[in-house]
């Protein structure tokens, strides 16, 4: 008889008629299965992760292949968090930061790929610096909130058909940044950090933020690994203007002394 798990799936993947019954976002062909393996080739139990995806029941392995980390132009979005003038004294290396997030705007209107930004609290915190250009973004909007989801970027997210991932940059990391990032992911969306292009008033919060970031399986990355796997060929295009944007390598901002 075939062991049941406590969420209703089977150690081979079936699932329990009462529970179906139950449970019906548990059936039909998006409901999750186990796949896990044990050394000897037989197919094993391996332990729900349900409390981070509510109303489902994934295991370490479904996981994994919804966090490989590929990245096309037609189904990213860029969030642009909170670059704003009043951080400029206390972020640190704030001007590193403006220098590659204004690299990852050049390259999102190179490749066609929507921008969304945000600005936290303007009316005490400034507009976004003028070094950042919006030229083209597909929303600029005013939060209170820390984590960039709000109503109206789901809406534009909706109106974006097939969106897979977003590439994440801005102030701070271990708040705004953080926020969003969790929030996205419990949404169903794969989320990459640019790691050269985030900071905080502290270092200390910063890497901290970033290595919790990467343990919750979010993709930890840079600027030149983000916009070269969008090209993902020489023979791309648009991957001369792509090239000419890293032919400088982009500054450090302190990573390199604590890795």
């Amino acid at each position: 008889m075939r062991a049941s798990h406590r969420c209703g799936l089977s150690r081979y993947g079936a699932q329990a008629p009462d529970v179906q019954a139950q449970r019906p976002w548990l059936t039909g062909p998006a409901a999750p299965r186990h796949v896990g393996s044990s050394q000897t080739g037989a197919r094993t139990h391996v332990p729900c992760i349900s409390r981070w995806t509510p109303n489902h029941c994934a295991t370490r392995e479904a996981w994994k292949l919804t966090t490989l980390g590929n990245l096309t132009p037609s189904s990213t979005v860029f969030f642009c968090c909170d670059m704003q003038e009043r951080f400029r004294p206390a972020i640190k290396y704030f001007g590193d930061i403006i220098s590659v997030g204004q690299r990852l705007l050049q390259g999102a209107r190179i490749l066609g790929i929507p921008v969304i930004v945000t600005e936290q609290y303007p009316k005490g915190l400034g507009s976004t610096v003028q070094e950042i250009d919006l030229a083209g973004v597909k929303l600029v909007l005013p939060k209170t909130k820390f984590s960039m989801v709000l109503p109206e970027v789901e809406a534009a997210l909706a109106e974006i058909p097939g969106v897979r991932s977003v590439v994440l940059f801005g102030v701070e990391t271990h708040v705004c940044i953080q926020q969003t990032a969790l929030e996205l992911v419990g949404r169903g969306i794969e989320v990459h950090i640019v790691a050269d292009a985030t900071s905080s008033r502290s270092m200390m919060d910063r890497m901290f933020a970033l290595e919790r970031l990467a343990r919750t399986g979010i993709i930890v990355t840079t600027s030149e690994a983000v916009l070269l796997q969008l090209v993902a060929d020489k023979d791309h295009p648009k991957f001369k203007e792509i090239q000419n944007l890293i032919k400088a390598s982009a500054p450090e901002s302190g990573l390199l002394s604590k890795v």
